[in-house]
């Protein structure tokens, strides 16, 4: 009879079982991990449980002793390789924008992927874990930024800050504004796009949430456009299907747009305000994209930083006349 092995739930927040354990493996698939759940080959605190359940600091997974957890850890796989070095590098340390005590803000690359999953095989949490055992540190991810968009990425310091960000990322108290070029004009120089998004739960029911988006126009020439988009809700490829729905899907988006005229998606997190209430005092952190995000666009880079930067997201009243 199998024994089961333990393993001691250390400094997760707001995870699901699913999740954690895919950190362990790529090759755990949603599937596989509902089986092992449902065979009971994986249970928490003694108990059977479900996917989506979320843990807590101080849980215990027990696992049957053929999932070997420990040897399939992408973090150990490569913190002795000096490829994670580098990449730690390059797309960590290199790219800090902000540095305060309850945080730190990178400029995320295009095509780098946040977390690990299928066909990643190195991630910006493989980074923060080896940083966190080579300077003794506790960055934590609290949020995320697709693998094809470029900007702004939160990286909370320690847990009571990851906390205090996660929970205002979820009430929305953090405000994010994202550049986009797009195929086409829109009808409208601004507005607000509402829709409904269907997705499946662990359970593979169906379920719907609103999804809100607001959009500006800042430039048009030719046959494209520049907007500014400000989610306010938080759904997967939000602002790309947002963007499709009122015409103008976003250059380089390989899934929501035919027309395969340029390889880079561009979309990019320009800004994110912070409120007063998480720090005791008005955070805003701003960015702009590198000349390559603009190539074959006549754009006056100097004009749109300065408006993007001085753009205050509760202010729905902002005009910038086109030129």
């Amino acid at each position: 009879m199998a024994k089961y092995k333990k393993l001691l739930v250390k400094n997760v927040l707001d995870t699901r079982l699913d999740k954690f354990l895919k950190r362990f493996s790529n090759s755990f698939s949603h599937g596989f991990i509902q089986k092992l759940l449902r065979q009971k080959d994986i249970i928490l605190n003694g108990k059977r449980t479900f996917s989506n359940q979320t843990l807590n600091d101080g849980d215990i997974i027990e696992y049957k002793d053929f999932i070997n957890l420990e040897i399939n850890n992408p973090n150990q796989n490569y913190l002795d390789n000096s490829l994670i070095k580098k990449f730690t590098h390059k797309e960590l340390e290199s790219r800090i924008i902000w540095d305060s005590e309850e945080f730190i803000a990178i400029d995320k690359s295009h095509y780098v992927a946040v977390q690990g999953g299928s066909n990643v095989k190195i991630s910006l949490q493989n980074a923060i874990s080896y940083w966190n055992q080579e300077k003794q540190g506790d960055l934590k991810i609290v949020h995320r930024l697709d693998k094809d968009t470029g900007g702004i990425l939160i990286i909370a310091k320690g847990y009571v800050n990851a906390v205090k960000l996660t929970r205002a990322f979820k009430n929305r108290l953090i405000y994010k504004s994202y550049l986009a070029l797009v195929d086409h004009f829109p009808q409208n120089i601004e507005g607000k796009i509402q829709d409904i998004h269907y997705y499946k739960d662990s359970c593979n029911n169906v379920k719907q949430r609103i999804a809100i988006s607001f959009y500006k126009l800042l430039k048009k020439y030719k046959n494209h456009s520049l907007l500014l988009f400000q989610p306010i809700t938080g759904i997967k490829h939000q602002i790309r299907k947002h963007a499709l729905k009122i015409g103008c899907p976003i250059v380089g988006d390989r899934k929501y747009n035919s027309t395969q005229e340029y390889s880079a998606l561009k979309l990019y997190a320009t800004k994110v305000d912070i409120d007063y209430q998480i720090f005791k005092r008005k955070i805003s952190i701003f960015s702009f994209p590198k000349e390559e995000f603009f190539q074959n666009f006549d754009i006056d880079r100097s004009y749109l930083y300065q408006f993007v930067e001085k753009f205050d997201y509760k202010d729905n009243s902002f005009y910038m006349p086109l030129n």
